[in-house]
C-alpha cells in the first residue's frame, strides 16, 4: 500500500453538517516516510496536511497549517493502523481510527479501545476535563468493486462505531491491497460527515517536495540515523 515508505496520498474532503449541508471541500495530503514515529514503537512518521495546487496542478502545502504536528503509521502484512486528520479535523480524534486486521476474511471482528484525555476536550460536544474512555469495534461487511480516480478496484469495505458516554460514532472503509484507503467516510456524534476521497498517490522521496516541512523532519530523521548507525562500535 506505500505507507510505510516515502509516499504523498491526497484526499478530496467533503465536510457536511447535521442538515447534510455543505460546510466545506478541502484538499488533504497525507505524507508518509520510513522513519519511526518516536511516539510510538514499531510505526512510522507520518503527517497529514491542507493542501493547495498552483494551474499547473502541482500541490503544495498550505502555509498557514501547523506544520510541526507529527502522527504516526503502523502498516505490515497482518496489520494496519494509522492516526487520523485530526490535525486538519478534530473531530476525527473522537472517531473510528482508520485500523485493520485480518481484513481479507468477511465476517471478522475485532476490538479497540483508548483513552483521550482533556486537551483533545471540544467544547460542548467532547467536555473532557479528565480522561475518557472509547471503545471501537470493526467488522468486514462485504467487498466490492468501486469506480475511482485510478478505475475500478476491488475493495473491503470495514464498517466502525466508537462509543463513549457522549455517544456513538461510526466510519465506513474501503481498503483496497494496492492503493490502501480509497474512500472513507466518518460520521461523528453530532452528524457532522466526513468524505475522504484518494485522487492522487505518488511514492518516492520526490513525493514528499509538496511538503518542504515535511521533507526537512525527514531529512532530519534520516541524517541523525545515518549518524547513529556510524557511533556503533
Amino acid at each position: 500500500m506505500g505507507y510505510d515508505r516515502p509516499a504523498m496520498f491526497v484526499f478530496r474532503v467533503t465536510q457536511t453538517d447535521s442538515n447534510n449541508s455543505l460546510v466545506s471541500i478541502d484538499t488533504v495530503g497525507l505524507f508518509c516516510s520510513d522513519i519511526a514515529f518516536n511516539a510510538n514503537a514499531g510505526q512510522k512518521l507520518c503527517q497529514w496536511q491542507f493542501l493547495t495546487t498552483d494551474s499547473i496542478h502541482k500541490y503544495s502545502v498550505v502555509e498557514n497549517s501547523d506544520h510541526n504536528v507529527f502522527e504516526g503509521i503502523e502498516s505490515c502484512d497482518s496489520e494496519l493502523f494509522m492516526h487520523p486528520a485530526r490535525s486538519c479535523y478534530q473531530l476525527l480524534q473522537f472517531c473510528p481510527y482508520p485500523y485493520f486486521k485480518e481484513t481479507e476474511k468477511i465476517g471478522s471482528k475485532w476490538d479497540w479501545s483508548f483513552d483521550i484525555g482533556a486537551i483533545w476536550a471540544i467544547g460542548s460536544i467532547y467536555p473532557i476535563k479528565g480522561v475518557e474512555h472509547f471503545k471501537t469495534s470493526y467488522l468486514v461487511k462485504d467487498t466490492v468493486t468501486l469506480k475511482t480516480k485510478f478505475g475500478r478496484l476491488f475493495c473491503f469495505d470495514v464498517e466502525a462505531t466508537s462509543v463513549s458516554r457522549f455517544g456513538t460514532s461510526s466510519a465506513s472503509y474501503f481498503l483496497n491491497n494496492e492503493y490502501g484507503l480509497v474512500c472513507f467516510t466518518v460520521k461523528a456524534i453530532n452528524n457532522v460527515s466526513f468524505e475522504f476521497e484518494l485522487v492522487s498517490k505518488t511514492t518516492g522521496i520526490d513525493a514528499l517536495k509538496s511538503s518542504k516541512y515535511f521533507l526537512w523532519q525527514y531529512n532530519y530523521s534520516k541524517n541523525r540515523q545515518n549518524s547513529s548507525f556510524l557511533k556503533l562500535p
